[in-house]
């Protein structure tokens, strides 16, 4: 699946769906609005409020489930239909409609120059936080991600940790 999600073109997701047979659909709030505020010296409008998305994000569930993980990592661009409003994430941006644009987090594999194994710790402590239905499906569920990076790397995959990089990623 790692190399469907790489290169696509667009993930779409329902970010906003609580699960499957819910749907990601939903009436939106018509009075939401992001006023521009302008301040001396800013080239750009700063609003209100910050993403609806990124002081979300962490509550949604889609997001929150571990073989989802990949998808989000390697997906070029993905389309996150929320509750309140459309969001496209890519590479290095994120623009949802209540803000315009939001500054994300550094995405290890976003940024092909920074695989390394610094990276690949920060990933597995993220993919670390996600939830699984089953705990045994957790190595399969990271080994997209991992292969990625051994294609980068060149190094020997063992479990979850690189061989080069074993008393680091063990401690």
């Amino acid at each position: 699946m790692a190399s469907i999600y790489f290169n696509y073109y667009v993930n779409i997701a329902a970010t906003g769906a609580a699960d499957s047979p819910k749907g990601c659909l939903a009436p939106r709030n018509p009075l939401h609005q992001s006023i521009p505020l302008f301040a001396k010296g800013l080239l750009k409008p700063a609003t209100e409020d910050e993403s609806i998305f990124v002081r979300q994000k962490h509550e949604a569930p889609l997001l929150s489930r571990a073989w989802i993980f990949q998808e989000q990592y390697l997906a070029p661009r993905t389309l996150h239909i929320c509750t309140s409003e459309l969001v496209m994430e890519c590479r290095k941006e994120l623009r949802c409609e209540c803000t315009g644009l939001d500054s994300i987090a550094s995405n290890p594999l976003r940024d092909a120059q920074d695989i390394s194994y610094d990276s690949w710790l920060r990933a597995v402590e993220e993919f670390s936080r996600l939830r699984l239905s089953h705990e045994t499906d957790r190595l399969s569920a990271l080994l997209g991600i991992a292969k990625v990076f051994h294609a980068k790397m060149m190094s020997t995959y063992l479990q979850g940790l690189w061989a080069e990089d074993l008393a680091k990623g063990l401690l």
